[in-house]
């Protein structure tokens, strides 16, 4: 349940970066800072992202082994499906997975599971699209595994 919270938080900036444009191009978890006392996230490291790289010819700047997906190898443009790619690798790792693999533990929920495996799908057109939609899938998601949503509070040691 902790991942989800921080999987919304994540996705909900990236519905106001992708509206702008921008595509991180390199999240990975050494960019996520979590806060845990108010629930929020920060995203680190936009010197690599791209801004409107349809209309800019923008591209991929760096290549993170295991968390970037294979269009940057391959020199394609970054898409913000690119960016769901990584924040998939991300949640498989947060949940103690192996997200080389793809290998997500069986006590996360099979819905959960199927979810963040659509992020890591290998071509990007069969990955999520669109950040608001897909923001409102996981809401959807949660809601039906876990009824309405609360503060669950998370401590760190």
């Amino acid at each position: 349940k902790h991942m989800v919270w921080m999987l919304n938080r994540i996705l909900s900036a990236m519905v106001y970066t992708h509206d702008l444009g921008i595509v991180h191009c390199n999240i990975e978890p050494s960019h996520i800072m979590i806060k845990p006392d108010d629930h929020n996230v920060c995203i680190l490291d936009w010197s690599y992202a791209a801004f409107r790289p349809s209309q800019t010819g923008d591209s991929f700047k760096v290549f993170t082994s295991i968390y970037s997906p294979s269009e940057v190898k391959e020199k394609r443009p970054p898409l913000p499906s690119s960016d769901f790619y990584s924040i998939g690798k991300v949640m498989i790792w947060l949940l103690g997975g192996d997200p080389e693999t793809n290998y997500i533990p069986e006590k996360v929920e099979k819905k959960l599971r199927q979810f963040l495996l659509w992020f890591v799908e290998e071509s990007p057109l069969q990955r999520p699209q669109d950040a608001r939609k897909l923001h409102a899938q996981l809401i959807y998601t949660i809601e039906s595994l876990w009824g309405t949503r609360r503060f669950l509070k998370f401590e760190m040691d």
